[in-house]
């Protein structure tokens, strides 16, 4: 048998095993699945969202303000996640997951860049995130 034909017979048996494998109707789904959500939703890609949660967001200096706002209007510690809902709310925006992934990570910028200059701390973990309040100044030794 020449290679020709070896290799006519090698592609042969993978192209019946690539047809014949299971997996291959669950990839043309979620393809299928993934298409109907792009015809629905054209921003619905990361760069999209990207740029929702970028516009969201608001001026430089806005989180900060919102961030201490809404820590000192707490009556307990506050998660990234439930400032986030919080500013998606005042806001006006969806709180869809892929919103408040991105909003999340940004307020945890925020809240970790605060924590640098002493102004919040964390406060323990609820639901796997951290807690985060006011911090208290140490008292001054007189």
């Amino acid at each position: 048998m020449g290679s020709t034909q070896l290799n006519r017979a090698y592609v042969g048996e993978h192209t019946a095993f690539l047809a014949s494998c299971p997996f291959r109707s669950s990839t043309v789904d979620t393809d299928h699945l993934e298409a109907a959500i792009h015809i629905l939703d054209p921003e619905n890609t990361p760069e999209g969202r990207k740029r929702y949660a970028a516009h969201a967001l608001g001026a430089e200096g806005q989180s900060t303000r919102f961030v201490l706002g809404v820590l000192r209007a707490a009556t307990g510690p506050l998660t990234s996640r439930q400032i986030a809902q919080a500013w998606a709310k005042a806001r006006g925006l969806d709180g869809s997951d892929a919103t408040l992934v991105i909003l999340t990570k940004r307020i945890g910028a925020t809240l970790r860049a605060l924590q640098a200059k002493g102004t919040v701390r964390q406060d323990g973990h609820r639901g796997g995130l951290i807690g985060w309040r006011i911090a208290t100044p140490a008292p001054v030794p007189i």
